[in-house]
């Protein structure tokens, strides 16, 4: 009878419970995302993010369900366009938000949601972090104070600094009228700089195909960037003095650059097949011997060709050298610099319908254990605290961990990768687009002792960069105008660029002229007109 009673009691209790809408705590359901993400070099280790360590170890410790999108390699921009076009979206995309077409404020409320609410409820990581990097805070965030994306924050100046000039120092040495130069310190101006290519063009040095040395290369879509052109004060593109748009193509200093490099075409000094090279021509030369100097990245130049060239050349050695100037003693206008927030990030789709557990997801990252996993991996694995180094590491929160983050022989000493794809096929710090990037990652991945110290990334770290514009946001119209304006201006200025520097158009005045008229008639300053609205909405951002 007393089980009877109990009986009726407890139906009763679940009766009620259910009648005033209030029901018993159960097992949450695992929450499961959609989330795109390009796989650039995991692929060479995955076939999806399924299966990346990163990804698996996080969602476990999450206890979330993540289902991978990723574009076909090679187009990553096309099948981004057309997933914004098609309105068919996962809950997570990870993009070029910054650059997408129409300008990230054209898709808030469209394809993607405004984050204030969801950090300020989800995020307490991210807010510690925008506490503490304010800057990057301010450029993910729109002109009237969405922000639009959980963004890449660099813990550290230097890792804004990937790309710049080199050389090959040990080429510098077998060149005898080289051996009284003291580098990097007599490879300073423009000056320097052209006396030293024209001892390597008469050196008779040969590559080992048994081809002429090239005393400097670089590939066609990177002539106009600040490597020479950055020395007569502009780029190749937009810069800005005292606020003021600046589209350095027509600017009368643009001219003296050309004629510079018409005159080191001429002598020899510059690769003939400079138009057409491309990644792979220019990596076929370098390794082929016959390369003195370039500019490119450091990860992807300057580890990934010392660690190629060294197993068959031990005495393969490559040096930086600042940004070049106009008179000894000035400091380089322009560098390879990045913003504080990179242009790619990730966004919580209109489609999500679990906009808690995105957040949280994506929050992690910007936890100490989440950077921790995002950067080094996992203990014991692919790597461990090593107080011989460092007594300790300060994380993303100010907090700090006993030992130096220290990559195992897994990562650094794969034998299946070189240690840079290694950090992309088994970590996400080599491909990391949103969230925190520390600098310990980028000791370890660039540790040769010529990439360190007084003379290597630092010298690239030398230059003011205060004329660079800043990550503006235009409006959907401007977008349209500007994108259409540049699209065609752009094309036409590396085109004539080229033919300037070839001698296929002369450089005389009339010719120069045409140029100019011709850019203005396209609209030139319509978009300068654009950049400058642009330029005043950001410096009134908070």
């Amino acid at each position: 009878m007393k089980k009877l009673i109990c009986g009726i009691i407890a139906l009763l209790i679940t009766f009620q419970l259910y009648a005033t809408g209030s029901q018993q705590p159960s097992i949450a359901a695992k929450p499961k995302l959609t989330y795109y993400e390009p796989l650039a070099r995991a692929a060479m280790g995955n076939k999806s993010f399924a299966t990346h360590m990163g990804w698996v170890e996080m969602q476990k410790r999450l206890n979330i369900d993540v289902e991978f999108i990723s574009p076909p390699l090679g187009n990553e921009n096309e099948t981004f366009n057309l997933m914004l076009a098609s309105r068919d979206f996962p809950d997570i995309i990870q993009g070029y938000w910054f650059t997408a077409p129409g300008g990230p404020a054209n898709y808030i409320g469209d394809a993607i949601i405004k984050l204030n609410d969801p950090i300020n409820k989800w995020a307490p990581d991210v807010k510690k972090t925008f506490e503490r990097y304010p800057v990057a805070k301010r450029e993910a965030t729109l002109d009237d104070g969405t922000l639009y994306v959980f963004p890449q924050i660099y813990a550290d100046p230097t890792l804004r600094y990937s790309y710049g000039p080199m050389f090959r120092r040990d080429l510098a040495a077998k060149i005898p009228a080289l051996s009284s130069l003291k580098f990097p310190d007599d490879m300073e101006t423009l000056d320097d700089w052209e006396r030293i290519l024209t001892a390597v063009k008469n050196s008779g040095l040969t590559g080992d195909s048994g081809r002429p040395i090239i005393p400097l290369a670089f590939w066609n879509s990177t002539l106009s960037n600040v490597f020479i052109v950055g020395s007569f004060g502009i780029t190749g593109r937009f810069s800005q003095e005292n606020n003021n748009p600046v589209y350095g193509p027509v600017d009368p200093r643009y001219r003296d650059f050309l004629v510079l490099m018409k005159r080191w075409f001429d002598m020899g000094l510059i690769d003939p097949e400079f138009a057409a090279t491309d990644g792979n021509s220019l990596d076929a030369k370098v390794l082929d011997n016959r390369v003195f100097a370039f500019p490119h990245n450091m990860g992807n130049g300057f580890t990934r060709y010392t660690q190629m060239a060294r197993e068959h050349n031990p005495e393969f050695l490559l040096n930086t050298t600042k940004f070049p100037v106009q008179k000894k003693g000035e400091q380089p206008a322009f560098s390879g610099r990045t913003y504080d927030y990179v242009s790619c990030g990730a966004a919580i789709s209109t489609a999500c319908k679990n906009v808690e557990a995105a957040t949280r997801l994506l929050n992690y990252d910007f936890s100490d254990e989440g950077y921790i996993l995002a950067n080094f991996g996992i203990e014991g694995k692919t790597f461990n605290w090593d107080t011989s180094i460092r007594p300790s590491t300060t994380l993303v929160s100010g907090a700090t961990h006993p030992g130096y983050p220290k990559y195992t022989d897994f990562i650094m000493n794969n034998p299946d990768f070189s240690r840079d794809v290694a950090m992309s096929v088994y970590l996400r710090v080599g491909l990391m687009s949103y969230a925190f990037k520390g600098l310990e990652f980028l000791e370890q991945r660039d540790n040769l002792p010529e990439q360190n110290g007084p003379n290597g990334r630092a010298l690239w770290m030398a230059s003011s960069d205060k004329n660079l514009v800043p990550s503006v946001s235009p409006t959907q119209q401007e977008s349209a105008d500007f994108g259409q304006l540049m699209t065609a201006i752009n094309t036409y200025v590396d085109e004539m660029t080229v033919k300037f520097i070839m001698g296929a158009e002369p450089l005389n005045d009339a010719s120069w002229n045409n140029y100019i008229q011709t850019i203005q008639r396209m609209g030139i300053g319509r978009a300068l007109d654009i950049m400058r609205a642009q330029i005043d909405r950001y410096n009134k951002r908070p």
